[in-house]
């Protein structure tokens, strides 16, 4: 390479160059991603830089420098700190990084059967010093306001919405915020004596966001009139799914039982099922004599609010939805189309699956020679709202104005 240096920007686009080992990969509370060529490659020519000027020559620009887990600080920091350096902090691989920095323990986890599971989690961090060091060391730390005078920051208009709970969630908030606290306190007795943290907040989020997210399950409501429709579905529904816990980045394939609880009142009729069988639901939708415009859910205070704001922001455009909960993005589609009474079709989904669902069919599409197939296989960007995997909010961008869906009034 003739060259001296490289400069990339938006540098955590490059962070999966190193894969965790067999220990880091099966921690829990530790999101791990596999390698990605492109940072694979740029790890070996930074490492290359490195060698031939003495340790200087690659530069990372980006405003995230820690994206999802320690596995990203180490990858990123390995692209500026040398294979020497390194070792003489007693580092190799991520998983040495995880060891000399992470604080783990014996934890109970759910698994997506919802059985319980005990193995080793990362709870916390040590050795902070070392670890702060190695960033003031290696890194540039600059806020908005410092750079102020050369970069013009757009106004942003933030607005925090309080929402109430409904007295189910209280209560269980209430239980795991008494969790919290006796674990805080060292209480420790029977099933809660290897209680984490990291647990009890995952699940006060589930808690917050919708009951079924806490409780794993999905409901399905349809119109009353559709009562022997619903019971051919149920009858339909398979014994058992196999299912994989997105949360885990290697976690196993699972089966997970299906037991359908079906209840007629005399506006709608009801069925929960584990959210694991909610495709085996809506692809036998068809065959019963059902669509999907027949399809509710139960509103949760948080999407109530949430199709509120809805309602005003689309008067100024289109709509941007950020969630993390993966397993909610298909239900909170249906929730907006139903309550807005918009055409599913018009509510696009981008998250890993439907990411990696138009990878292929773009490749597909290489393959197809002829021009009309081609056209007809064109994406479509006619959505009038998206929803992503990110923090639940809604952005209203022609008033500049962006709702976060953060905290809770009690």
């Amino acid at each position: 390479m003739l060259f001296d240096s490289v400069i990339a920007d938006e540098g955590h686009n490059y962070r999966n160059s190193f894969a965790t080992g067999r220990e880091a990969s099966q921690l829990a509370y530790l999101p791990t991603n596999s390698v990605a060529k492109s940072a694979r490659d740029f790890a070996l020519k930074s490492s290359y830089l490195m060698k031939k000027h003495n340790g200087r020559g690659p530069v990372l620009l980006t405003a995230t420098p820690l994206v999802n887990s320690p596995v990203d600080a180490f990858n990123m920091l390995s692209h500026v700190v040398s294979q020497e350096e390194w070792q003489r902090m007693g580092i190799l691989t991520p998983d040495d990084f995880v060891k000399v920095f992470g604080e783990t323990e014996l934890v109970n986890v759910m698994k997506i059967s919802g059985e319980i599971e005990q193995k080793q989690g990362l709870v916390g961090f040590k050795n902070l010093d070392g670890l702060r060091g190695i960033f003031h060391r290696w890194t540039t730390l600059k806020t908005a306001q410092d750079v102020s005078d050369t970069v013009k920051i757009p106004e942003l208009d933030e607005q925090n919405v309080p929402v109430p709970m409904t007295s189910e969630q209280e209560a269980r908030y209430e239980e795991l915020r008494q969790r919290a606290d006796d674990l805080s306190k060292g209480k420790k007795d029977g099933e809660e004596e290897r209680d984490s943290i990291f647990s009890i907040i995952r699940d006060m989020d589930r808690v917050c966001i919708d009951p079924d997210l806490y409780h794993r399950q999905m409901t399905f409501r349809f119109p009353v009139e559709k009562q022997d429709a619903v019971k051919s579905l149920v009858g339909e529904l398979p014994v058992a799914v196999k299912a994989t816990d997105d949360e885990e980045e290697n976690s196993e394939t699972v089966s997970v039982n299906v037991t359908a609880k079906m209840t007629v009142t005399a506006d709608y009729v009801e069925i929960i099922v584990p959210e694991a069988a909610e495709e085996e639901v809506l692809k036998r939708l068809a065959k019963v004599g059902l669509n999907e415009k027949d399809v509710s859910h139960p509103v949760p205070p948080k999407y109530s609010a949430l199709i509120e704001n809805l309602k005003t922001g689309l008067e100024d455009g289109k709509q941007i939805i950020f969630t993390d909960e993966k397993t909610q993005h298909g239900k909170l589609k249906r929730i907006i189309a139903s309550a807005l009474g918009f055409d599913p079709k018009e509510i696009g989904i981008l998250n890993a699956t439907t990411v990696a669902e138009a990878g292929k069919r773009v490749k597909r599409q290489k393959r197809l020679s002829c021009p009309k197939s081609r056209k007809k296989m064109q994406p479509t960007t006619n959505y009038r709202r998206i929803t992503r995997k990110k923090k639940l909010m809604t952005p209203i961008s022609p008033a500049k104005q962006r709702y976060r869906w953060e905290g809770w009034s009690r």
